[in-house]
C-alpha cells in the first residue's frame, strides 16, 4: 500500500471508471459502477460510506452486510494519489475535466446534430438530465479531492468544473441553438404562457454552474433590453403618464426577481442589472416622448408626484392576502 503510484497507472483506473459511468448518457444499464468497482475509484477509508449506498441505489438492508465485509482497507488509487510523497491532485482535477469533455464531445454532440427548436430543446434536457446521474457517481470517485484540494486551491468543485466540461463544449457547437430556445421560454413565461420551470430552471442552474454562464448572462440582457424597448413604445401610448411610471416601477420590481432568479444571481445583482436591461429602455421612451410632446417640467413634476401618492396609498392599504401576487413567482421561491 505505500509503493508510489504512478499517475499514468492511477488515472487509468479512474478513467475506466468514468468512461463506464458514460454510458448513462445513452441510457444504458450497464453504467452504474457496482459497489466493488466504486469501492477501487474511490478514496482510501475502514469502511464503504453510507452515501456511496445511496448513490448506488441499495437497500437499507444490505447496507450493514456490506459495511461488514468491507470493513478492511481496502485501494483506492484517487485516495492514494492525493496522499502519497508525490501527488497528483492537479492532475486528477485537470483529468477530470478532459475526461468528462471528451465524453460529451462524443456521445453528447451527437444527439444534438441536426435537431432544432422544441426537438433541441427535448434532447438538450434529456442529456443534460443523464449527465446528472453520471457525475453524481463520477464526482464520488474523487471525493477526497474535492474536500481537500479543490477547497484549499479555491478552484470550482468537481460538480462544477463537469458542468463547464458539458456546457462548454456543447455551446461552442450550439451557441445560437440553446440561447434561442432559451430566450423564448423566458420570454413565454414574462408573457404568462405555460413554461415547464422545472425543465428550464434545470438547464439554467446547470449553466450558472459553469464557465459559460457569461454567455447566458449577456444574452439574457441583451434580450430582456429590446424586450422592454418594444414594451415601452407600446406602454407610454396606451397609459396616461402617471399610470405608465407605476407600470415601470412594477415592472422593475418583478425583473428583478426574474433575473436573481434566472442568472442565480443576489439581489444587488440583479437590481443592477435590472436598471440597465430595463428601467432604462422604459424611461428612455418616457423622455422622448414628453420632448416630442413639448410636455412641460410643470406637468412631470406633478406626474411624479400622483405617481408617489398613488403608491403611498396603495402601500397603506396592502395586506398579505390580497396584496401579493403569490402566483406570479411561485415557482422562485
Amino acid at each position: 500500500m505505500n509503493e508510489h503510484l504512478r499517475f499514468e497507472d492511477g488515472w487509468k483506473i479512474l478513467e475506466q471508471g468514468i468512461v463506464k459511468c458514460s454510458k448513462l448518457l445513452e441510457d444504458c444499464p450497464g453504467g452504474r459502477p457496482t459497489v466493488n468497482e466504486y469501492m477501487n475509484y474511490y478514496e482510501y477509508a475502514s469502511i464503504l460510506p453510507l452515501h456511496i449506498m445511496h448513490v448506488l441505489g441499495y437497500p437499507h438492508g444490505i447496507k450493514n452486510l456490506l459495511l461488514i465485509i468491507h470493513s478492511s482497507m481496502f485501494s483506492s488509487c484517487a485516495y492514494r494519489m492525493a496522499v502519497q510523497k508525490d501527488q497528483y491532485c492537479q492532475e486528477m482535477y485537470n483529468s477530470y475535466k478532459a475526461t468528462h469533455e471528451s465524453c460529451v464531445c462524443a456521445m453528447v454532440l451527437p444527439h444534438l446534430m441536426h435537431k432544432q427548436g422544441d426537438l433541441f430543446w427535448r434532447e438538450l434536457v434529456k442529456m443534460w438530465s443523464n449527465y446528472c446521474a453520471m457525475i453524481r457517481f463520477t464526482t464520488g470517485f474523487l471525493a477526497y479531492l474535492d474536500r481537500c484540494f479543490v477547497t484549499h486551491k479555491k478552484l470550482p468543485s468537481l460538480e462544477d468544473a463537469a458542468a463547464t466540461s458539458f456546457f462548454s463544449p456543447v455551446f461552442s457547437y450550439f451557441n445560437n441553438e440553446i440561447s434561442d430556445v432559451l430566450l423564448t421560454l423566458i420570454r413565454q413565461e414574462r408573457d404568462g404562457c405555460n413554461v415547464d420551470m422545472n425543465l428550464l430552471m434545470g438547464i439554467m442552474r446547470g449553466i450558472c454552474r459553469s464557465e459559460v454562464k457569461t454567455k447566458l448572462r449577456s444574452a439574457v440582457i441583451q434580450d430582456t433590453y429590446l424586450y422592454y424597448s418594444r414594451k415601452s413604445y407600446e406602454w407610454i401610448v396606451q397609459y396616461p403618464l402617471q399610470d405608465y411610471l407605476a407600470k415601470v416601477q412594477e415592472t422593475v420590481q418583478k425583473e428583478t426577481k426574474r433575473l436573481i432568479h434566472y442568472l442565480c444571481i443576489s439581489e444587488e445583482e440583479g437590481s443592477g442589472l435590472c436598471l440597465k436591461a430595463v428601467s432604462a429602455p422604459l424611461m428612455q421612451a418616457y423622455e422622448n416622448y414628453t420632448k416630442e410632446k413639448h410636455i412641460g417640467g410643470q406637468v412631470l413634476l406633478q406626474t411624479y408626484k400622483t405617481v408617489e401618492d398613488d403608491l403611498l396609498d396603495r402601500c397603506s392599504r396592502l395586506t398579505i392576502d390580497n396584496g401579493l401576487d403569490n402566483n406570479s413567482f411561485s415557482h422562485m421561491e
